[in-house]
């Protein structure tokens, strides 16, 4: 009696499975695909750390009134035209981490081949950290850019980082780590 149940039940599962509709494929659909990867990738990383903000007298605790430090960097990220076309938004996440007992700005400025400013600049305020030898303190800031910007990025050739701060002591200790990827939407039609 097993042997039959188990033989029917077979003779079922079979007959459906041969027995099965199957659509027609329409090759002629394959242009309607789209696309829609995202990739990411490192943006800036870049450490802080400071003995002394004051070189010329690194005992002393004088107040420095205005800390400003920059650094530029070639911007290579959007250079390949047939790619830009295809990315509908980026966003770029920073992600600092401060242990200074001070509040910092970090300012990101993207430049053309002659130095012009391409775009607003992107600002991120920097949250004060509790202490060299405490947990940091983390500031996450993301920036979103949309097809225009993306579009006037595309001269931009070099990328300039500044850190600024005000009244600050020369022998503060601490450091500040800056982290950052881009997130870059492709849509792409086959």
């Amino acid at each position: 009696m097993k042997i039959f149940k188990i033989s029917l039940l077979l003779a079922i599962i079979s007959s459906s499975l041969f027995s099965s509709c199957v659509k027609d494929i329409d090759v002629g659909q394959i242009s309607n695909i789209v696309l829609t990867p995202i990739f990411e990738v490192s943006f800036i990383y870049a450490t802080k750390e400071a003995g002394n903000f004051d070189s010329t007298n690194p005992n002393s605790s004088v107040i420095i009134p205005e800390l400003i430090e920059s650094d530029t960097t070639s911007f290579p990220l959007l250079n390949n035209q047939s790619i830009t076309k295809s990315i509908e938004k980026i966003e770029i996440t920073y992600q600092v981490d401060n242990t200074f007992n001070k509040d910092f700005i970090i300012e990101f400025k993207y430049l053309g081949a002659t130095n012009e400013l391409i775009n607003s600049p992107v600002i991120v305020p920097v949250q004060a950290g509790n202490g060299p030898f405490e947990k940091p303190v983390q500031t996450l800031f993301v920036d979103e850019l949309d097809k225009n910007e993306i579009t006037n990025l595309k001269l931009a050739k070099k990328i300039v980082s500044t850190i600024k701060a005000t009244d600050v002591p020369s022998n503060i200790e601490g450091s500040l780590n800056l982290k950052s990827k881009g997130r870059y939407y492709i849509k792409m039609e086959l």
